[in-house]
């Protein structure tokens, strides 16, 4: 019966050893991912760091407003190394504020988009 135990030990333990061992598969798809891919999880990880009470000079770190008509209240921006990747953004503009284009970097996020991809527009 000893014997028995200690293969049923063994067994476990090898068990446990590969798992541990054995690679993720986050981490072996990284190693085959292209470029693009990359460039995309960048993005996503910059969109994930927004919240709201954010502050516009905060979006506009990795992000440039898009093309076309822009009101200081809501606006498109598009990821810097990449234009087609976009999120939509509301802002809490204050009574006091100027609506000139460029709009206040003060101006705070109140809803954010997800990500998401289409063509930029241009002016």
């Amino acid at each position: 019966m000893g014997t028995i135990v200690s293969r049923a030990t063994f067994g476990c333990l090898i068990t446990i050893c590969l798992i541990w061992g054995w690679p993720s598969s986050k981490a072996a798809s990284a190693d085959r991912e292209s470029p693009s891919c990359r460039l995309v999880v960048q993005a996503l990880d910059a969109a994930s760091k927004l919240r709201v009470g954010m502050l516009r000079a905060d979006i506009e770190r990795d992000f440039d407003i898009d093309g076309g008509m822009s009101v200081q209240d809501h606006g498109t921006f598009t990821y810097r190394t990449c234009h087609y990747i976009k999120i939509d953004v509301e802002f809490k503009v204050h009574e006091n504020s100027a609506a000139t284009y460029p709009f206040p970097p003060e101006d705070e996020v109140s809803k954010i988009s997800r990500p998401y991809l289409a063509y930029p527009v241009s002016d």
